[in-house]
Parts: structure tokens; sequence; C-alpha cells
């Protein structure tokens, strides 16, 4: 039980990344394109399902000891499932036909006590939904075959995992689902050889073959319902003979699930005949599976069964499966590192901050003040804590910026130049004698940044001050969000002789939420602060970062007072910014406080920072971060 919370915790950690649900959520978008309205919720543990507004999914107990690169595999194949119900499944077909077959055998057997009932919806459940899962899963697959893969891996190990256990009625619901879905019979069938179980799945696997076959889901359930009229008599009996009246009864305070989907519309228009259509364009094709373009004959069983045979060569399923998972493996991480889901080959070490050694280096600078440094985590006890609207329109202002900067530099080709090559879609611009008529090919962009974002938490800083630093990191964090650069934020102080950084975010932490906001919560601005040393600890923590761009923003109100004269505490973050750039670490300061308070202080803010200051009204700090940002991502 202690191993299974662990890993639970293991797994949380990873499905509350805002990478792996941004990277998903946008595969919800590819696969329905249609749509803006999905909800995503992602979670470790649970079930999975849709409601046809809503995708739900979370990562089976079985993938909590897997690698990352299976834990998203496993999401992403969950992500298509749920995807195609939302494209190709009728759930109001599902009820008539659910409802159609409840009344076929409360008429066949005259009886309409409540366990039997249930029992009856629960069979039904396993041919219409379990049938239909196959059904789905191949329209998925041949409309994108990259989802083949994704798919073989988790029925796979779903199928690894899941044996008959001698409970006939449940063994029997097994079946029919793991036919579906994987094609074969599943582990430990052989036990019902001779027995009425096998004789019944002896007719039912070729007719359940068909049934995914067809065009539509009310297809499907007709045939599903054809099959439980012909082996109604063996239903029946199944209930009948295992008295199991009590057991059933306690299925009616369960929630009803098709796949988890409630209430009573449709979701997902079938009668429509363009499941292989679509609009994206050619550069999709390699996120969502190569090849998928066309339509072709495709599914995603797995082998070890023939057609004859109700056994399953097991040394041929796993001698498969290894080649399966390996490709699904190597897949993931391609998409995991084009998307920026893995960190670079970052030592845990780094990950911890500074060492005592490099500390003492620090410290041996202010010797004649006795300053000591101390680290400490702030706890993230608010991470989803409701984010202010104001805040929340701020960075969306900056994520807009952001985001046209990243089209701009992901763009391979730079149209309307006035020298390369003659761009012939611009043709028509000739008669107006535009001269802009060439482009020019760049090369690809390259993500090599890292940014610290530094906060003075000193007590000058409390009420708008800080309120508004607060704002503006939330901002700079979406924003940074968005590119997927590694980032620290910390806010700094002083208390007695120390020097302490209260560490808001490390730079690969990526869980689900607002730091920003949790910090806000957590901490109120108190303390003296020592700018220069602050600034030296967060610039030696850059210079072992293995990226080639290093980025220390500054969020203070230009105040540093834990020195013995004003002169002296300009002095000292003025040198450390200049021991800074002349490292290479790129330095830029933004700063807080009211119009008036920023008039009298910008000549000291300058003579601290030089030019690098960003030094203007709230509302202005998106558009001149975004500037600062593009001159930075243009080196």
């Amino acid at each position: 039980m202690e191993e299974l919370k662990m890993g639970f915790e293991r797994a949380k950690v990873f499905v509350e990344r805002e990478d792996v649900y941004r990277k998903l959520k946008g595969a919800i978008s590819f696969l329905i394109p249609t749509r803006k309205d999905i909800e995503f919720e992602l979670r470790a543990g649970g079930s999975s399902y849709t409601d046809g507004h809503r995708v739900v999914v979370g990562l089976p107990s079985l993938f909590y000891d897997k690698s990352e690169e299976e834990m998203y595999v496993a999401l992403r194949a969950l992500v298509g499932h749920e995807c195609q119900h939302i494209n190709s499944t009728s759930f109001s077909a599902y009820q008539e036909a659910q409802k159609r077959i409840l009344d076929d055998f409360e008429a066949k057997t005259g009886s309409w006590e409540r366990g039997f009932s249930l029992y009856i919806k629960e069979t039904a459940k396993a041919f219409l939904n379990g049938i239909e899962d196959g059904r789905i899963e191949r329209i998925l697959v041949s409309k994108w075959p990259g989802y083949e893969k994704y798919l073989k891996y988790l029925n796979g190990m779903m199928w690894k995992h899941l044996e008959v256990s001698g409970d006939e009625i449940r063994d029997f619901w097994l079946s029919l689902v793991s036919i579906a879905v994987t094609g074969l019979l599943p582990k430990g069938f052989s036990r019902y050889e001779g027995q009425p179980l096998e004789r019944v799945m002896k007719d039912l696997i070729p007719r359940i073959r068909s049934a995914i076959k067809a065009k539509t889901s009310q297809e499907c359930f007709s045939l599903c319902e054809q099959m439980m009229k012909d082996h109604a008599d063996y239903i029946i009996g199944l209930y009948r003979n295992g008295e199991r009246e009590e057991e059933f009864l306690s299925l009616e305070f369960e929630p009803e699930e098709f796949e988890g989907v409630e209430g009573n519309e449709t979701i997902g228009d079938v009668e429509r005949d363009n499941h292989f259509s679509t609009t994206k364009q050619e550069e999709d094709e390699d996120e969502e599976g190569g090849e998928g373009r066309k339509e072709r004959e495709s599914d995603v069983r797995l082998n070890g069964a023939s057609e004859e045979s109700m056994t399953v060569d097991e040394t041929a399923f796993e001698e498969q499966f290894d080649v399966i998972k390996q490709e699904a493996v190597q897949e993931a991480k391609r998409h995991m590192t084009a998307g920026g889901l893995r960190e670079k080959n970052v030592p845990d070490s780094l990950e911890q901050g500074l060492n005592q050694e490099e500390v003492r280096e620090i410290e041996l600078l202010y010797r004649d003040q006795a300053v000591k440094f101390e680290e400490r985590i702030l706890p993230q006890r608010h991470l989803h804590a409701p984010v202010p609207v104001s805040w929340k329109r701020t960075a969306a202002r900056f994520r807009r910026e952001v985001e046209a900067i990243k089209r701009n530099k992901m763009a391979r080709t730079l149209r309307g130049q006035r020298a390369g090559i003659l761009d012939v879609e611009r043709l028509h611009q000739w008669p107006t004698k535009e001269v802009n008529l060439f482009m020019r090919k760049k090369l690809p962009f390259e993500h090599d940044y890292v940014f610290y974002l530094l906060e003075d938490g000193s007590g000058s800083m409390s009420g708008a001050k800080e309120r508004k630093a607060k704002e503006a990191l939330f901002m700079m964090e979406e924003g940074l969000k968005t590119w997927r650069f590694p980032f620290k934020m910390a806010t700094f102080s002083t208390d007695g002789d120390k020097v302490i950084h209260h560490v808001i975010k490390g730079f690969s932490e990526n869980r689900k939420g607002a730091y920003a906001v949790n910090a806000w919560h957590e901490r109120q601005a108190s303390g003296a602060n020592k700018d220069g040393f602050s600034i030296r600890v967060a610039v030696k923590e850059l210079l072992k970062r293995p990226e080639k761009e290093k980025v220390l923003i500054v969020l203070s109100d230009g105040l540093p007072v834990e020195y013995s004269s004003e002169q002296d505490a300009l002095d000292d973050v003025k040198q450390a910014v200049k021991e800074a750039r002349k490292a290479g670490v790129h330095v830029i300061a933004m700063m807080f406080g009211d119009e008036e308070f920023r008039a009298s202080h910008v000549e000291k803010y300058k003579y601290m920072y030089d030019n690098s200051i960003i030094n203007c009204k709230p509302e202005h700090i998106p558009f001149q971060l975004s500037r600062v940002l593009r001159r930075l991502l243009s080196r």
C-alpha cells in the first residue's frame, strides 16, 4: 500500500505539470478542431470519460511506477480515445439501445426485480460500451495512424494486468471488452475450456469483429442488441445461478457512465460521413501520426490469437508487445522533446541551488558585515487559488505579445523582404510599386534560454508595490510557460544577519497552477533587502545552467537598505550587475512604485542598472516587457 501511495504521488507530480497539460489539451484541439469549448481535466487515478463538453482523463494506477514516457503514452491514448467518442458516438443512441435491451429481457423473463434490471444494464454496458470502444479506436487509427502505437501500448498493458478471476459474470464482461479492443481473450481464459462461456465467446468473437467495423454507433449498437438476444438464455442463467441480487442492487448507487458519459445528449454527429476528412495543414501530420491523411484499413488489435483459436500465445504476445512498447516510448520521447516536456540533461545539483562552497564565496565578499545566506522553499498550498481578474487580463495581454513573438521566431520564412527569393504570393502587389516582394528562409530557432525572476520581498515593497510585483510575476510566469523556457522565481529579503531567498518555483518545477498566486498567499513583504548579494546568488545559479542565454529579471523598488550607507548600497548593486553582464548574463530591472516615486528614484536605478530598465505605468508593463523579450530572443 505504501508503495502504491508513493507511486501515486510521483504520477500526480507528472500529470499536474503545466506543460504536460498544455500538450494534451493541444491534442484535443487538434482532434476536435471544430469545438473550442471542450473543457479538459487531467488527474492521477480515477476513470476517463467524456460528456461531450468535457474530457476527463485519469492515469490508471498500473502506470504509477512506469517512466514518464510510458505515462505520457497512456495519457495520449486516453485523450485520443475520449476525443473520438465525441466525434463518433451518439449517447442518445446508446441510451435507446440500452432501454430496448432492458425492456426485451424484462419481457422475456417476466421479471422486474431491481437487482436483475441492474445486472442486465451492466451487461448491456459491457456489450454496447465495450464494443463501441473497439469501433471508435479503429476509426481513430484509420484517420491518425500515429495513435495506433499509443493505443496498442495502453491496451496491451491492460491485457497484461487483467486476468479472469473465476467470477463468470465479470469474466464474461471482461472477455467482451478484451476482444473488442485487443482482439484477444483475457489472460487465463483457458480455465473456461469446454464450459458455456467458451461456447458463447466462440460465437461472439467474429460478430464482435464485425460490429467494430460498423459505420455508425447506431449500427454497432444494433448488432450488440442482436448478440444479446441470441444469447439471452446464457445471460439470464448467469444471474439466476449466481444468486447475486444484493451485489447488483449496490450498483444502483454508482454513477451512470458511458465511458463516463453523462446526460441525455448526442456526443458526436455520427450521421455525417466525414470521419476521414480534415482541415489541418500538412505540418500537423507529423504532430499526430505522420501519414494520417487518408482512410486506410486499420485497427488496434494485438497479435497472439488466430481467428479460429480460443487460446493466446503469450510468448508471441510478449514479443510483439516489447516492439510496441519500444516504438511508443521512442515516439513519446520525440513528442516530449519537441514540445519541451523533457528537460535538458541537468544534474540534480543544479536544481538544489548553490552548494556550501559557492555560497561561501559570496559571503566572503561581505565578510565585514558577517552576512549569511539561506534558501527557503515556500509551501505550495495555494497553487490553485483563484487568480484576480485584473491579473488574468494583464497575463492575457502579455501572452498575446509573447505568442506573436513565438510565431515570428518559429516561422521558417520571412516575407516582405527587400532582397532574397522572389515571393510569388506577393506578385499581385507589383503594380503598386511595392518593393518588399522577396522572402528569405530562416534557420530553426533554438530555445536555449533560462530565466531567473528575482523579486524584492522586503518591507518597502509592501502594499500596492508588492501586489503589482506579484501580478508581474504571474504575467511573466504565464508567458514563459508558453515558450516552455526553464525559469526560477524567488523573493528576497533579510532577517537579522541572513539574506533569505524564498523560492517560489524551481527551474524544473512544472506543476499545474499559478506559482505567483501561491506566493502572494504564502508570504507577505517584510524585512530589509541586500540587492547586490541576492543578485550575485541568482547570477551564480544561472551560470551553472547549461543553457546558452541566461536572463535575470529583478523586480524591485530600487531601495537596497541593508548597507552602511545609501551610496554603498547603490555601488554594490552596480558592481553585481556589471559582473553579471561581463559573465554573459542579461540583467533587466523592473521598477515598482507610483509615478511620483518612480520619477524621484529613476536616476538611482539608472546608476545601478544602466539603461536596461522597465519604468512605466503598470498597465504598460506587458508591452514594455514584450519589447525586451523580443530583443533578447533576436540574439
